[in-house]
């Protein structure tokens, strides 16, 4: 069995696998603030796929999770900047 690991900083939970990538969907939720990190990335790969390049799926528990390296979740983390300055731009 493949075990994993799930780390909780303040509220936010971050599931890993055992080689250290880190769940897609805990990185938006914590980052972003939102409970709805599925929209999120909804918007984010239909404007960049390549970042499929980087993605990988992981049974964890009963579910499939999607999960990236080191160098996914660098990519993931300046689109996702760039996405709440586009969100509050909109917004202002």
């Amino acid at each position: 069995m493949i075990k994993s690991l799930m780390l909780t900083l303040d509220q936010d939970k971050f599931r890993f696998t055992p080689d250290g990538k880190v769940s897609i969907m805990d990185i938006i939720a914590a980052l972003c603030a939102t409970e709805e990190p599925e929209m999120i990335w909804g918007e984010i790969i239909t404007n960049h796929p390549e970042l499929y390049a980087y993605c990988e799926d992981f049974s964890y528990k009963d579910e499939i999770i999607k999960v990236v390296d080191s160098s996914g979740f660098y990519i993931l983390e300046k689109l996702l900047f760039n996405y709440l300055i586009h969100q509050w731009q909109e917004a202002v």
